[in-house]
């Protein structure tokens, strides 16, 4: 544990970088000059005090995974879609509520973790990330789920428990792959017909 609140411009000369860990420290912001990183492949900035991320997040083209779970971010920069390495997004216990439709471009995207935030409806640009094998929306506040999730056909695990949801979408029919779900007692109960066709009840 450190008491980082923000890091040097000058992190920005090092661009052989692959890796930056930047976590449980009271960080408040990035440098613009992240964007420089660019052979930078995984960056973590965990249990950290950020309220935004920089637009020049968007310039880091070759990274494959960015976390920013347990911060304090309320959006997220359009400018993330332009990440089309990403195969890895966690924005786990975060105070988002919506997502750019930029974020549609992340074609190679395999693993979103989205639980613990503002979310009262799923965003539909979730529906264009169609390599997803793993989505996390549990502890939100949902109370329905866009069709568009139908779209997702080599998602494997779906994670819905702790929203209060009631009906799941005919759509989910759709997912072949899908071979585990978690959802609460009253959307089990409410759909079983749906989970039963699905082999998931």
């Amino acid at each position: 544990h450190t008491s980082i609140k923000t890091l040097p411009a000058e992190i920005g000369l090092l661009q052989s970088l692959r890796s930056l860990y930047c976590t449980n420290t009271p960080l408040t912001e990035l440098p613009r000059k992240i964007g420089n990183l660019s052979n930078l492949k995984v960056l973590y900035l965990d249990n950290t005090s950020l309220k935004t991320l920089p637009a020049e997040i968007g310039r880091l083209n070759a990274l494959a995974c960015l976390s920013c779970a347990n911060t304090q971010l309320t959006k997220i920069p359009r400018e993330i879609g332009t990440l089309r390495q990403l195969q890895v997004l966690q924005l786990g216990s975060n105070r988002l509520s919506d997502l750019p439709v930029e974020m549609g471009n992340l074609k190679k995207l395999k693993n979103l973790r989205l639980d613990y935030n503002k979310f009262k409806v799923m965003p539909d640009v979730i529906g264009e990330l169609t390599s997803l094998t793993e989505l996390d929306l549990s502890e939100n506040q949902l109370t329905t789920l866009s069709p568009k999730i139908g779209k997702l056909s080599q998602l494997k695990v779906l994670y819905l428990s702790f929203n209060p949801l009631q009906h799941l979408p005919e759509e989910l029919s759709h997912l072949k792959e899908l071979n585990k779900i978690y959802v609460n007692e009253a959307a089990r109960n409410n759909n079983a017909t749906l989970l039963r066709k699905m082999g998931l009840y």
